[in-house]
């Protein structure tokens, strides 16, 4: 009886060993070449950011105008960038009175962007870059380096975006009435050197 218990048990094992198939490898998703972000469009497609917050130094007598249009201004910015190919999943607009404390978020990635002044500018030293400035020299637009996909190309988009559409002059004629700006040297260096 132990004889044939056992051989039942071991032809029991056999044919469950036999029903186990290898089967072949899963396919394996393709892998972006590692020289591209993995958030980088194909040609064609929109810029995909996820959420980009945008703070904005303003005076004191300023803020209370400006945090009512709050919502408004994010609106605007979004519809700018998605003019030129650049789809945020949200822009989010904040404000400040406080351009060092702003200087400190934007060079250490705490915002994305932030139109601040020049000297406050200068203290992130390269861990922000310039995408605009002000044509009198009194303020700067700005995109923290610490997001690699903020680069050269979203600085020079950004630009566009506020140069170049309507809802993009009109965000920064909201928050800086009678503000010019034009690309920040940087910026038209790299321009050139695109051939744009």
């Amino acid at each position: 009886m132990k004889r044939s218990f056992f051989l039942a048990a071991l032809a029991v094992c056999l044919a469950l060993t036999a029903c186990g198939r290898a089967r072949p490898p899963a396919p394996q998703p393709d892998v972006p070449p590692a020289s591209a972000p993995a958030d980088r469009p194909a040609d064609g497609e929109p810029m995909s950011l996820g959420i980009l917050t945008v703070e904005l130094v303003v005076a004191w007598e300023e803020a209370d105008r400006l945090l009512e249009s709050l919502d408004q201004l994010s609106g605007l910015l979004s519809k700018a960038l998605e003019e030129q190919g650049c789809a945020p999943e949200e822009v989010r607009v904040t404000l400040s009175t406080a351009g060092g404390v702003t200087a400190d978020a934007l060079a250490e990635g705490g915002v994305d962007a932030a139109w601040l002044p020049a000297e406050d500018f200068a203290s992130c030293g390269d861990r922000a870059i310039a995408a605009l400035s002000q044509d009198t020299g009194g303020g700067v637009a700005a995109v923290t380096a610490a997001r690699e996909e903020l680069d050269g190309s979203f600085r020079e988009l950004l630009a566009r975006a506020v140069l170049d559409t309507e809802p993009g002059r009109e965000f920064t004629q909201l928050c800086y009435p009678g503000a010019a700006y034009i690309p920040a040297p940087e910026a038209q260096s790299q321009e050139a050197d695109h051939g744009e």
